[in-house]
């Protein structure tokens, strides 16, 4: 009986394969795939970047030019003002002389 079991696994293993698949290059495939992927993602995120600091750079250009122009326009304005209050006080004097004026006119 014992020779018969023997016999009867000895047969079995015989006929039994084993199958080595490998994996190496299905990872390798994917680890390239995983890269490439990455790559394309990396240069389509920094074009973007690259894209969004012009246009950073072309705000601050403008605003900075937008900045001279309101500061001129502050500048020419408080002299408007100025001139104004100028005219104002001018005309003042100038009506307080006439009144002046008046005044003695009518006295003589």
């Amino acid at each position: 009986m014992r020779y018969l079991l023997i016999l009867f696994l000895s047969i079995i293993t015989a006929n039994a394969y084993c199958y080595y698949l490998p994996c190496d290059l299905n990872i390798q495939i994917a680890e390239q795939q995983t890269q490439m992927a990455l790559e394309k993602e990396y240069l389509n995120t920094n074009q973007e970047l690259q894209k969004t600091i012009l246009e950073y750079k072309n705000k601050i250009s403008k605003l900075k030019e937008l900045k001279k122009e309101l500061e001129i326009e502050l500048k020419l304005t408080k002299e408007q003002l100025l001139k104004n209050q100028e005219l104002i006080f001018i005309a003042k004097k100038y009506n307080k002389i006439k009144a002046i004026n008046i005044d003695i006119k009518a006295n003589e």
